[in-house]
């Protein structure tokens, strides 16, 4: 297969092995409340609309408590796992749960992104963007690490998942991956510098609130066509 534009492989003849069909889905059905895919290093488990990712040593889990031990029950037989009590800290969300509710922010993840960029001494701005700046493709010189660029701004829309305060910047930067100039690097380094001064911002989730978060995925709109297939 060619490797897609980023990804420098010392072998380019690699190819994907393919470790389960997704139409054999219907199969592992097992009275409708459970399916899995089993893989090396990772599984995703479907429980009607829930989408229950997890690794071999952190489980991440959104379902009432009953539904919970029963799950840990049968992994616990199948894999004898360990359990880790609350959820803390995953895939770079900290998270900490209170009696009022849930609070959630990537705190660790945005001060390496700062770190990396040597800014952990810079003084903060408070905003992440100049107003009424407009980005374009401008005659400026262009950045010379074009990877560089690319691994801060992808990394900064990872951050937007409990900073939307940053989606706009981050979507205008997010523009320029091909070319990026000095002005576009520089407008990074901002948002940096904004984040800065409040990288424990994030999400609060009270247990009061009727707002409900709801997700998709292709892997779901899949299953539901195999399922639905004679």
């Amino acid at each position: 297969m060619v490797q897609p534009p980023g990804l420098m492989l010392s072998n380019p003849n690699l190819v994907c092995k393919l470790q389960k069909s997704l139409y054999v889905l219907n199969k592992l059905v097992d009275n409708g409340l459970l399916c899995y895919l089993p893989f090396s290093s990772s599984m995703v488990l479907i429980k009607q609309e829930h989408v229950i990712p997890f690794s071999l040593k952190k489980v991440l889990i959104f379902a009432p408590l009953t539904e919970i031990n029963n799950l840990k029950a049968i992994l616990d037989k199948t894999y004898k796992i360990k359990d880790l009590g609350d959820l803390n800290f995953f895939l770079g969300f900290e998270i900490a749960g209170k009696k009022n509710g849930i609070s959630m922010n990537q705190r660790k993840y945005a001060l390496d992104i700062i770190s990396d960029a040597c800014l952990l001494g810079c003084k903060h701005v408070s905003t992440p963007m100049i107003s009424n700046t407009h980005l374009y493709q401008d005659d400026s010189p262009l950045f010379t690490d074009v990877f560089a660029y690319r691994r801060l701004i992808g990394r900064l829309i990872y951050l937007t998942n409990t900073r939307s305060d940053i989606t706009f910047s981050v979507q205008q930067l997010a523009q320029f991956m091909a070319k990026p100039t000095i002005t576009h690097h520089n407008v990074a380094l901002r948002v940096l510098k904004y984040l800065k001064g409040s990288p424990s911002l994030g999400m609060f989730f009270p247990t009061n609130s009727t707002i409900q978060l709801k997700a998709y995925s292709v892997v779901i709109e899949l299953l539901a066509q195999t399922l639905e297939d004679p």
